[in-house]
């Protein structure tokens, strides 16, 4: 099976390039689901005050660091053009997300692509020959 992915990843390293950055952006676009519930948690506590709990379980390290995080944001968001820049974080998360989950499948897509056009070339050149 190692001979397998020994030979799979010589078919990708002309393009390692855009591969690592495809891994990359595979992390952040996993990643990106728990950026937009925790953006949407911080701002509804700011637009509507009251109990800091979060709506999920998390880690007791994570909960502290929101906590914090919501604590500092009710103290300096007193105007409104602080709740309405604060509102405008939902959309523009929601827009990086967006934009890693389309790096992400169109890197990883293209790299695929790429290897299997040099498999079928190298077994056509073997065939002819």
């Amino acid at each position: 099976m190692i001979e397998f992915w020994l030979k799979l990843w010589q078919l990708t390293w002309p393009y390692k390039s855009r591969l690592v950055l495809g891994v990359i952006c595979s992390v952040l676009s996993g990643m990106a689901d728990s950026v937009v519930l925790l953006t949407v948690a911080i701002v509804a506590r700011a637009v509507f005050p009251g109990e800091a709990k979060l709506p999920f379980k998390v880690p007791h390290w994570v909960a502290d660091l929101y906590l914090s995080s919501q604590n500092w944001v009710v103290r300096h968001s007193t105007s409104e053009f602080a709740i309405v820049s604060l509102v405008s974080l939902i959309p523009l998360v929601m827009l990086v997300r967006g934009l890693v989950n389309y790096l992400s499948s169109y890197l990883m897509n293209w790299v695929g692509i790429r290897a299997i056009c040099d498999l079928r070339s190298r077994l056509f050149e073997h065939l002819l020959n």
